[in-house]
C-alpha cells in the first residue's frame, strides 16, 4: 500500500482529466470488499507501478497520455455501465475478469515494459464484450 501513497502524492501534479481517470481506477482498484481472492491480490503490485509509470511519463509528455487514454475510455465507459446495471457484484465472475482485462490493458497501453500475463488489446477486450453479452 506504499505504492498508492506515492500514487496518491503524485496526483498533485496530474492535468484535471487525467487526475480523475487516476482517481477513478485507483477508487475501481480500492473499493470496499474487492480483494476477495489470492489472484486479485497478487495482480495488484503491478498495476500500482503502471500507474506510477504513467503518472512519471504524463508529466514529460500529457499530449500522449490524452491519446492513450482516449483508447482506454470507451472500454471503460462500457465496464461502468455493465457494473452499474449488475445487481450482485460480488456474484459476476465475468464482469470482475472483464474489469481486470482491462486493467492489464491500461498496463498495456500507458506502461507496456510491465508485462502482462495474458495478451491483451483493443481488438480482445473488445471480443470480451461481447462474449460477456451473448
Amino acid at each position: 500500500m506504499e505504492q498508492r501513497a506515492k500514487i496518491l502524492a503524485a496526483l498533485d501534479s496530474v492535468p484535471a482529466g487525467q487526475r480523475d481517470d487516476l482517481e477513478m481506477q485507483l477508487d475501481f482498484l480500492f473499493r470496499p470488499g474487492f480483494l476477495k481472492t489470492q489472484d486479485l491480490f497478487s495482480r495488484y503490485p503491478r498495476y500500482l507501478k503502471a500507474l506510477l509509470v504513467r503518472i512519471q511519463r504524463l508529466c514529460n509528455n500529457p499530449d500522449s497520455d490524452r491519446k492513450k487514454l482516449a483508447e482506454v475510455e470507451p472500454f471503460q465507459n462500457r465496464l461502468s455501465e455493465k457494473m452499474l446495471a449488475c445487481k450482485n457484484l460480488s456474484a459476476a465472475c465475468d464482469l470482475i475478469e472483464l474489469a481486470m482485462l482491462l486493467e492489464e490493458f491500461r498496463i498495456n497501453r500507458f506502461a507496456p515494459e510491465i508485462q502482462t500475463p495474458v495478451k491483451v488489446s483493443a481488438k480482445r477486450l473488445d471480443a470480451a464484450f461481447h462474449a460477456l453479452t451473448a
